[in-house]
């Protein structure tokens, strides 16, 4: 003994150390998704605001986002899953498109569900919440990764750069349910998920699993997945052994999901076909 009192300085075991950064990691999480919430609200009310009165035609922005409702409203009013054709355009017989199921079904549902709740506003329903929820996810994927390559501190910056950045895109503007919102809201969570983290190897696999989802829903995707794809192999040079794993995770992601949606996406008629700017055999082999 010192003469003084003793103190009994507790440690934290390495099991309670990972509990409380999940807590933390958990915590922000919620606030980035509330934070993402609150500016998508803001946002669908100033595009609604700039849009009454409401016409149902006005009201779906673009001659895209038009079509993808008309191609909705035939796969729920019985259309097959496998058949792609649009028969109100075009020459008789219809014109064979290139868009993916992968976007038609959840708006489908929202509509339905649309329906259910306010009968005959399932359409303008869906077209609201669609966008709104994409833009949640796409800003949602910025700050996660914009939190990743800095630090917490720098959300607030990210929240709002990223959000007037995405509103500037003019891609989640409501009525906007074309696919050209999911392709960016899926790329920035890609992005952001190959970011240096402490969860890598379950990253890495989901990372591959929206590559393969961005490459079933377009081909215009191909050249950010193809980016993402040297961007990983950059980080297993500089890194080593530390990301054999989660590489290896990417990787088996992205193969089994292309193989995967393309039996759910492609109909067996069609499985020797190819084709440049849609889904096909020839693109689940490259992958």
């Amino acid at each position: 003994m010192n003469g003084g009192p003793e103190i009994l300085q507790l440690q934290n075991t390495p099991i309670e150390t990972n509990r409380a950064e999940a807590r933390v990691n958990q915590n922000r999480l919620l606030t980035i998704f509330a934070a993402a919430l609150v500016c998508a609200a803001m946002f669908t009310l100033l595009s609604w605001s700039q849009e009454w009165p409401f016409d149902k035609v006005r009201f779906l922005g673009g001659t895209d986002d038009l079509l993808r409702m008309v191609n909705v409203r035939d796969l729920i009013g019985g259309q097959g899953w496998f058949d792609l054709h649009q028969y109100r355009l075009g020459l008789p017989g219809g014109t064979l498109m290139h868009w993916s199921r992968l976007v038609d079904l959840p708006i489908a549902f929202l509509v339905m569900i649309g329906n259910v709740v306010a009968p005959g506003h399932g359409e303008m329903i869906a077209a609201t919440l669609w966008p709104f929820a994409l833009f949640v996810a796409a800003l949602m994927g910025f700050i996660v990764a914009v939190q990743r390559i800095s630090n917490a501190v720098n959300m607030l910056p990210g929240l709002v750069i990223g959000g007037f950045g995405l509103v500037a895109s003019g891609v989640f503007d409501t009525g906007s349910i074309d696919h050209h919102n999911v392709q960016l809201a899926l790329a920035l969570w890609l992005i952001a998920l190959i970011m240096p983290s402490k969860t890598q190897p379950r990253d890495f696999a989901v990372a591959g699993i929206l590559a393969s989802m961005m490459l079933a829903i377009g081909m215009e995707a191909l050249p950010i997945i193809i980016g993402a794809g040297l961007a990983v192999v950059t980080r297993l040079v500089l890194e080593g052994e530390a990301l054999v794993a989660p590489v290896r995770r990417f990787g088996l992601g992205l193969a089994l999901s292309l193989f995967v949606l393309f039996l759910a996406l492609v109909g067996p008629q069609n499985y020797g076909g190819t084709a440049c700017d849609s889904y096909s055999l020839f693109h689940v082999c490259c992958g």
